[in-house]
C-alpha cells in the first residue's frame, strides 16, 4: 500500500474541499456587499453584465481544457510536458491560484511529485 501516496489524495482533497468553502464563502459577501450597496435593480444589471461573458466563455471552450488534461494523462506526459501545457493553459485563460476553479480539472494543478 502507497502510504505516501494517500498522503498526498487526502492532502490534495482537503485543499480543494477548503479552496471551494473559502470561494463559496466570498461570493455570498460579496453578494451581500453588492446587494445592499447597488440595490436590487441595479445587483441584476451587474449579474448580467457579469453572466453573458461568463456563459459565453464557457460555450467557447468546448471542453478543450478537459480534453486536454485527458490527451496529456492518456500519452503518458512527462512533468515538462505537463508544466508547458498549464502554462499554455494561465497564458490563454489568464492566471488563477494553483486551487483551480469551480473544480475545472484543467486549471488546478499538476501534481510532479
Amino acid at each position: 500500500m502507497n502510504i505516501g501516496g494517500d498522503r498526498h489524495f487526502v492532502r490534495d482533497i482537503v485543499q480543494v474541499f477548503g479552496g471551494q468553502l473559502v470561494m463559496m464563502a466570498i461570493g455570498i459577501g460579496t453578494g451581500i456587499i453588492t446587494a445592499r450597496w447597488l440595490g436590487p435593480h441595479d445587483r441584476g444589471l451587474l449579474q448580467l453584465l457579469v453572466l453573458l461573458p461568463t456563459t459565453l466563455g464557457n460555450f467557447a471552450k468546448l471542453g478543450i481544457p478537459q480534453a486536454s488534461v485527458y490527451f496529456m494523462r492518456r500519452r503518458g506526459a512527462s512533468p515538462s510536458e505537463r508544466r508547458v501545457e498549464r502554462a499554455l493553459d494561465r497564458a490563454r485563460d489568464g492566471w488563477r491560484p494553483r486551487g483551480g476553479s469551480a473544480g475545472s480539472p484543467a486549471t488546478g494543478s499538476w501534481r510532479t511529485s
